[in-house]
């Protein structure tokens, strides 16, 4: 059976002793706030799609059938 191999972020300090508490509470927090950065990328392009549509522009081409 392979040994497991500890996990770690690139801003987590390297700890071969207990004390893992602080490494994951800063690791929850950076998911989270990677996290809140998707959300919030995908909320503001889809605005902006959203947005130039209702002002008339195309965006890609016309669904077969249909002409610009």
């Amino acid at each position: 059976m392979p040994i497991a191999k500890p996990l770690s972020a690139w801003n987590e300090p390297i700890k071969q002793d207990g004390g893992r508490a602080q490494q994951i509470l800063q690791r929850r927090i950076d998911q989270s706030v990677a996290e809140y950065e998707v959300f919030n990328a995908l909320e503001t392009s889809w605005g902006g799609l959203c947005a130039h549509v209702r002002e008339g522009w195309t965006i890609g081409k016309p669904p077969y059938g249909y002409r610009a």
